[in-house]
């Protein structure tokens, strides 16, 4: 959550959380040590503009802040790349509107921070929007709700910095989504009644390999969340940009599952995309190799797992045997 007001205290909060014993208000994220610290004190001043807090809870609640509303320009100055953990670079803040922020506004200016901004879903998992792609993953936008608690990834070994003017202030809430884009590949895991979702995007520009246009997977606090993620020089991607492709490319594509059952995984776009090209997916683990241009969705069983190769994402014919397919050589060209 981002708190609206100038300065608030800990009793905003009231009453407070009990976590393993330990009652308090709300957790603020620390970069260096990679991990939640508590606020445990009541009265405690919270009047950092723009920071963000986590408030677990199982039921809703509704909070009270009085006090002068946020209505100047915030800047978040001096953030960190020190952890040494799985998530060095991480940072929770805090939309401090009672607006929504735009991502895309020429007012939102991020510097030295990847152009992705995550934050929470409600249900432990998490939405991302690629500024640089325009893409947004699991209902992602451009558009930061009001009051919404949020995370940006510093660049490794600089110091970032954002900086949100009310120019950039939009009553557009998160009812706003982009139109289908017709360059994008999304693959969607479902199971548990939930789903979590990677994309590929085609641009001019992007490498086969990790890059600057690729997006890092930041994986669900909730553990019934199924989790699939693109996994490109041992780097866990949620998105993965690609230039053209004019060759055979395979692509592991890893899942996350906490719960052993019955899963599906999805691809969409498929017909704009591939009309004329080859792509399968192929189960490492049982040799199955469908043709995602016949068939788009593929439903398998799994224990609990980790794998970032479980699967792979085929472009071209090139060491695929048992499919009859006579479609051309595959020819993706990128969007600029």
């Amino acid at each position: 959550i981002g708190i609206p007001v100038q300065s608030t205290t800990s009793d905003a909060f009231t009453p407070p959380y009990n976590h393993e014993g330990t009652d308090y208000y709300a957790l603020s994220w620390n970069e260096v040590n990679e991990q939640y610290d508590p606020i445990t004190t009541t009265g405690f001043t919270m009047d950092i503009v723009g920071q963000g807090f986590a408030i677990p809870s199982s039921s809703a609640r509704t909070l009270h802040f009085d006090g002068i509303l946020n209505t100047s320009t915030t800047t978040w100055s001096g953030l960190t790349y020190t952890g040494t953990n799985s998530a060095p670079g991480f940072h929770l803040l805090g939309n401090p509107y009672t607006a929504a922020i735009d991502l895309l506004s020429a007012s939102t200016t991020l510097t030295n921070l990847h152009l992705n901004i995550w934050y929470p879903t409600g249900g432990g998992n998490f939405a991302l929007y690629d500024i640089d792609n325009t893409l947004g993953i699991n209902g992602g936008t451009q558009y930061i709700p009001a009051m919404q608690g949020f995370w940006v990834y510093v660049m490794s070994g600089l110091t970032g910095t954002m900086e949100v003017t009310t120019e950039a202030l939009s009553h557009q809430g998160t009812s706003v989504y982009k139109s289908a884009q017709d360059n994008i590949l999304r693959i969607e895991l479902a199971g548990n009644n939930l789903t979590d979702e990677a994309a590929i995007i085609f641009r001019s520009n992007a490498q086969v390999g990790y890059d600057l246009y690729d997006t890092p997977k930041k994986f669900a606090t909730n553990d019934l969340y199924p989790q699939v993620y693109f996994n490109v020089e041992e780097e866990n991607l949620a998105i993965n940009a690609l230039c053209s492709i004019n060759e055979s490319l395979t692509i592991p594509l890893g899942i996350q599952i906490n719960s052993s059952g019955t899963y599906t995984l999805s691809a969409t776009n498929i017909k704009d995309l591939f009309t004329y090209s080859d792509i399968y997916l192929e189960d490492t683990y049982t040799g199955n190799i469908i043709d995602l241009n016949i068939q788009n969705q593929y439903t398998f069983e799994s224990d609990v797992v980790n794998s970032s190769n479980r699967f792979n994402i085929l472009f071209g014919k090139e060491g695929v045997t048992g499919i009859d397919n006579s479609k051309q050589t595959v020819q993706i060209y990128a969007f600029n």
